[in-house]
């Protein structure tokens, strides 16, 4: 229905097309399952309270106080995430240690804790890798430099995960990303969302690694980028391949379906990761995978030799649907 009003109806972004949209819009929602509906409008009152704490801070803080405004923005997302994540700890600016002497993350401005990580930690926001589950960079307007300055970041994370293997733990990569309350990408030319899509496709080429691949941008009410990856078993292949690249919710309603929210699909895609390891969150998973229309795939991804990122052992145990826990986070699936 929407292609073939988009392809014979009114001119597009006319008063016409955009009511009959508006009018497809309702009507979708009003079909829509009890669950998928409680679900949405859970999440649309976050993002309503969130899009009202931007504005807020912005008018009252931003101008003569930007500090300070910066960490309302972070506890925020930290009351949001506390809500979210009720059995974990989540704390504002703490730096990560890896197991190596001298392994210092910069410093994060939310981190998410194992319950077991012992309170007298938060003194010093000094926190060991063993007891870290998530971390997040927060920004009340979000810029393409801190796109690229998280991505360097999430390269440092990837060096401790290597670090933590080779001494023979098997944790897997901790997610971290961007949470943004509003952004000032201004482009005469291209939509927002297309400049940080063109960045990360940029740096993904670039990666040695999967894991070093960013895995949020959000921006409230705009759009979500998650990374997505895979280990692939071509027909007739022996050797496997992992595949890399970007997914993301544009929302911009009404030309988007009405189950496209980019705070929806960010909680989903974090509570998946996060119940790799803390199985708990399962059904919150369940609660929340409603959060998946208007998904669409970035063009560009960037493919490594399976050999190159995992060992036989694991390549092996992956071919028979066994995933050990450094390989949590990547699908597997035949071609």
């Amino acid at each position: 229905m929407r292609e073939a009003v988009e392809e014979f109806g009114p001119p597009k972004d006319s008063p016409e097309w955009l009511q009959f949209f508006q009018d497809l819009y309702l009507a979708e929602r009003a079909s829509w399952p009890e669950i998928k509906a409680v679900a949405f409008d859970q999440i649309e009152k976050h993002e309503a309270w969130l899009l009202s704490e931007c504005e807020r801070i912005k008018k009252r803080l931003s101008t003569f106080d930007p500090g300070t405004a910066g960490d309302a923005g972070e506890e925020a997302w930290a009351k949001l995430l506390r809500e979210m994540l009720p059995g974990l700890r989540v704390v504002t600016k703490g730096v990560i240690y890896g197991p190596k002497a001298g392994q210092r993350s910069p410093q994060m401005d939310i981190v998410v804790l194992d319950p077991a990580c012992p309170s007298s930690l938060d003194a010093g926001k000094e926190y060991p890798l063993d007891y870290v589950v998530a971390a997040f960079e927060c920004k009340l307007t979000l810029s393409l430099a801190n796109v690229a300055e998280a991505m360097a970041t999430k390269r440092t994370l990837k060096q401790f995960a290597s670090a933590a293997a080779h001494s023979g733990a098997t944790k897997p990569i901790i997610p971290y990303g961007i949470l943004a309350l509003s952004h000032r990408i201004e482009n005469k030319v291209k939509r927002p969302l297309n400049s940080v899509r063109q960045g990360l496709e940029k740096t993904l080429v670039l990666l040695e690694h999967p894991d070093e691949m960013l895995d949020f941008v959000v921006v409230v009410g705009e759009f979500c980028f998650v990374a997505r990856k895979s280990v692939n078993y071509r027909d007739g292949e022996s050797a496997a391949h992992v595949v890399g690249c970007y997914e993301f919710v544009d929302q911009d309603p009404p030309k988007t379906p009405p189950g496209a929210n980019a705070l929806g699909w960010f909680v989903l895609n974090m509570m998946q990761r996060l119940t790799l390891v803390r199985r708990e969150l399962e059904s919150s998973v369940r609660f929340h995978n409603v959060m998946d229309d208007g998904v669409d795939d970035c063009s560009c991804g960037k493919e490594w030799p399976a050999d190159a990122v995992f060992s036989a052992h694991l390549l092996e145990r992956m071919s028979r649907g066994i995933f050990d826990p450094e390989v949590l986070g990547y699908e597997n699936y035949l071609d």
